[in-house]
């Protein structure tokens, strides 16, 4: 019988070997759902589709209606890695902090907030 592992992106069970996180984490092994995410922005990456962006100018061109939908990457000033996800109904900024939960925050086009933590 395979041991189980902790996906280190959203903290479910797997059984198997696992993935390579990088770049949504430098750290464990992601599940199968998790490295269809990490996939994505290194294509993203490598092709130039993922732009990188100040936070803020994101944001102000969110609420004016004036951003592309999208998938976004950086990192912050404590050199973690930093997902933005924009839709029409939110922007949603996933941050893979250093201690190793992500801290999700979602901003509505309402101008109101939600700040979750997973591990």
């Amino acid at each position: 019988m395979e041991e189980k592992q902790t996906c280190c992106i959203c903290g479910c069970e797997f059984t198997g070997y696992g993935n390579n996180p990088f770049p949504l984490s430098n750290t464990g092994r992601c599940c199968d759902e998790c490295n269809g995410k990490v996939i994505e922005v290194r294509i993203g990456e490598a092709t130039g589709e993922i732009k990188r962006r100040d936070f803020r100018e994101l944001l102000n061109e969110f609420y004016d209606g004036k951003t592309e939908l999208g998938l976004y990457t950086s990192t912050n000033e404590n050199n973690e890695q930093v997902i933005v996800e924009i839709t029409n109904e939110y922007l949603k900024t996933s941050v893979f902090q250093g201690n190793g939960w992500i801290r999700i925050n979602i901003y509505h086009k309402d101008h109101t907030t939600e700040e979750l933590y997973e591990r």
